[in-house]
């Protein structure tokens, strides 16, 4: 129902009660649900990488990170943004590992990640 759910923008109505009163057609026993699927907003990895190089000290100081968020997506703050990236589980913890630099966000892209879908902020 999920994938439904995110490829039709249609209310979806449906029936959570299966017991045998509601087979049998009585009214009293029909619990109905509405369900909306909440519009959505891909990044591609290329995009998450973007988002990655605002988030600093000097990017904040100077504007530039607000300035990006409001030209690319209007509907989140920075710190907003952020948050549905790692509740969407596409970063991870950046560490250094041999001669490799963490990235000064303190977050990477993990490996397997070519694009995330993200709530679109009301």
């Amino acid at each position: 129902m999920f994938i439904f759910l995110q490829e039709n923008r249609n209310p979806l109505d449906f029936c959570t009660d299966h017991s045998d009163a509601a087979r049998s057609g009585a009214s009293h026993a029909f619990s109905m649900v509405r369900v909306m699927a909440l519009p959505q907003i891909h990044l591609t990895r290329s995009e998450i990488e973007d988002v990655l190089q605002h988030a600093h000290w000097i990017a904040a100081k100077n504007g530039a990170q607000s300035r990006f968020v409001r030209e690319k997506y209007p509907s989140y703050s920075f710190g907003g943004l952020m948050k549905a990236l790692l509740d969407s589980g596409c970063l991870a913890a950046s560490r250094t590992r041999g001669s490799d630099l963490a990235h000064f966000s303190g977050y990477r892209v993990r490996a397997n990640v070519t694009g995330v879908d993200i709530p679109a902020a009301e």
